[in-house]
């Protein structure tokens, strides 16, 4: 990924046969930098619409912002008055399914929640970053929430997405109670794994995971758009 589109001839010359793609933000903010990537490396069909593909590239990206930016990426939202956002009171449903707990099943959840959030009148930016955020959440569920030895619950992953108040709340439940949650810091560059709960952390505006005998949830919040937020409020 070239940082200007001037760049790209000269990093290409060097690319040992790899593709080079070009894009612009105009932000230096994490979250909007990934979207644009992502988005420029869809449109020159770098990659596809395998959620796997997506998945690496974002981790990818994670590990090569240290060597374009000062340190390493920290964790975290700053807004107005230095407090996250809450969950609110009043709920709305909109939508909630089931998927078997396989590898498919994040894209597949992304592949459903997609419509529902441009109803919601997020921007595309918003909902391919709020999407990141719901494919790590299903990724470790997928990867950690099968049900206990012995349990009678079923194998699979409930996806709820709502309205609470001035926020959208997408919630993924899967059946296993005691899996490990990890920090939601970014990890040293060679780690393996572990970016997950740190990719949702800088997606989303405010996050949580509950344990308990109905399985693990792992709960994303987003403030709502400016409109759609004063429709909820008076549902």
């Amino acid at each position: 990924m070239a940082v200007r589109t001037e760049d790209a001839a000269a990093i290409g010359a060097c690319a040992h046969g790899f593709p080079v793609v070009t894009g612009r933000v105009g932000t230096m903010d994490l979250p909007k930098m990934i979207a644009a990537i992502e988005t420029a490396t869809r449109r020159e069909a770098v990659i596809g619409n395998e959620y796997t593909e997506a998945h690496a590239l974002d981790h990818a990206t994670l590990e090569a912002l240290p060597g374009v930016g000062r340190g390493r990426p920290g964790a975290g939202h700053v807004s107005p008055g230095g407090k996250r956002g809450k969950y609110g009171a009043v709920a709305r449903k909109m939508m909630t399914f089931r998927l078997l707990r396989r590898f498919t099943a994040p894209r597949e959840a992304r592949r459903r929640i997609r419509p529902r959030l441009r109803e919601l009148g997020y921007p595309g930016d918003v909902v391919d970053e709020l999407l990141v955020a719901v494919g790590e959440a299903m990724t470790n569920a997928v990867l950690y929430g099968a049900p206990e030895p012995g349990s009678q619950a079923a194998d699979d992953i409930t996806v709820t997405l709502r309205t609470e108040a001035a926020s959208c709340v997408i919630e993924v439940t899967s059946p296993k109670t005691g899996w490990a949650v990890t920090p939601a810091t970014c990890p040293d560059a060679m780690a393996p794994n572990g970016r997950g709960m740190f990719v949702i952390d800088r997606f989303t505006d405010a996050w949580k995971v509950t344990q308990g005998p109905g399985g693990t949830t792992i709960s994303l919040s987003r403030r709502l758009p400016a409109p759609t937020a004063e429709r909820a409020g008076r549902v």
